[in-house]
């Protein structure tokens, strides 16, 4: 049988014979991951239309694991940078010297917020699943003060970078 020469730029397959038994499952390709691949598999299966399937997906990655851990990296990484900035330039602010304290405070509550409602859902998943889950009066409370206080700071935020917005030099 005639060897076929295959163009350089082909690549292998999931399944194929060729990559088989050359190392690891996934230097191999003859597995996909049985996962994510498997998941978006059968969401494809399940939908009846392209517009089904792009819903079906976008709610598996935004609100499955992958959305979930996206989700908690940027509710404390935002914070943090916050936190980290305002710290930086707590004194060398060339605009307004109360913009680093804004950034400093509210990063600090963001982050509290976060940390609450991290609490809030481990105490909830504790819960039997058979009742109705009754928010307790310690997180509504807290929930509703730092809520508030943070929209009063973000006012307040606003008001101080807005009157310090002509000092800056085009220069600078």
């Amino acid at each position: 049988m005639a060897d076929v020469e295959k163009p350089e730029d082909a690549h292998p397959v999931y399944g194929s014979t060729e990559m088989q038994g050359t190392g690891s499952p996934a230097a191999g390709y003859s597995e996909p991951p049985p996962f994510i691949v498997g998941r978006v598999r059968g969401i494809w299966k399940k939908s009846a239309t392209n517009v089904d399937f792009t819903k079906n997906l976008c709610t598996f990655i935004f609100c499955g694991a992958v959305g979930l851990a996206c989700t908690i990296v940027f509710s404390i990484g935002l914070p943090i940078a916050h936190i980290v900035i305002g710290t930086l330039y707590l004194d060398d602010c060339p605009v307004q010297r109360f913009i680093p304290i804004y950034l400093v405070v509210a990063g600090c509550f963001i982050l509290v917020k976060g940390i609450m409602s991290i609490a809030e859902a481990y105490h909830k998943k504790d819960l039997n699943k058979d009742e109705e889950y009754q928010r307790p009066r310690v997180f509504s409370r807290a929930d509703g003060l730092v809520g508030c206080f943070l929209f009063c700071w973000f006012i307040a935020g606003c008001v101080a970078c807005c009157c310090g917005s002509g000092k800056q030099d085009a220069g600078n």
